[in-house]
Parts: structure tokens; C-alpha cells; sequence
């Protein structure tokens, strides 16, 4: 009768691993801590031919990290936390104003199933 949501709790933390071609959709993920360290989305997938799509206007907060894959963001939405890819992070033609809040503290923040910290080194904006 609605769409799929994932729903962090106030006391949950979330590690998502995902490999292939990957949409967030739907209700999206919700984060009730409001901790993006909380909520995090890893690509495992070595391609680069398609991109993790977000494709909601719920919100976002938390951390999305694709080594390979470029991210995709369709919708409008707002985020906090962190978008990462060794690629790129693209808007299509459905986001025309995103908002981002990108969390400091992730500069430091460690994550059980990710060996590397990653960082964010160069920032473009267009």
C-alpha cells in the first residue's frame, strides 16, 4: 500500500554493504538518531558503468561511499552527513535544488566493515 522505507531508531545504527546497480527509492532511508555515523551505505561493486541512484525526496542523513560508481542524486531532497565517490556525484534533471550539510565530524569517523578512513580531498562545486 506504500513504499519501502528502512527506518534507523533512535538507539540502531545501520551498515549497508551493496554491490551491483543500486536505486534508494521508495520512502528512502530514515535516520532517527540525526547522526549520519548512524546510517551508512557502502558500494562494494567494481563498475563504473552505472551510478547509485537516489531517486526520493525524503531526506538523507547519513554517509554513502561508492569507490567506483558514481552517485546519482534525481530527486530533491536534503542531506547531511556525507556523499563520497572516487567518481563523481551528479544531479539529474528531478534535482534542481538539493540541499547538503556535510558533517565535519566525519573526517574522523571510523566504520566497522571499511578498513580506510575515507575523506573528502577536493570539492568542486558547479
Amino acid at each position: 500500500g506504500g513504499a519501502g522505507r528502512i527506518t534507523v531508531t533512535a538507539t540502531g545504527s545501520l551498515e549497508l554493504f551493496v554491490a551491483g546497480d543500486v536505486t534508494i527509492g521508495g520512502d528512502g532511508l530514515r535516520n532517527q538518531t540525526k547522526d549520519p555515523k548512524k546510517l551508512a551505505v557502502f558500494c562494494t561493486s567494481g563498475s563504473t558503468s552505472d551510478a547509485l541512484a537516489y531517486a526520493t525526496a525524503q531526506d538523507f542523513c547519513g554517509v554513502i561511499f561508492c569507490e567506483h560508481k558514481p552517485i546519482d542524486i534525481r530527486q530533491n531532497a536534503t542531506f547531511e552527513g556525507a556523499l563520497l565517490s572516487r567518481q563523481y556525484v551528479r544531479f539529474s534533471a528531478g534535482a534542481t535544488s538539493p540541499v547538503f550539510h556535510y558533517d565535519t565530524a566525519l573526517r574522523q569517523a571510523r566504520f566497522s566493515g571499511v578498513t580506510t578512513p575515507y575523506v573528502i580531498r577536493q570539492a568542486t562545486e558547479i
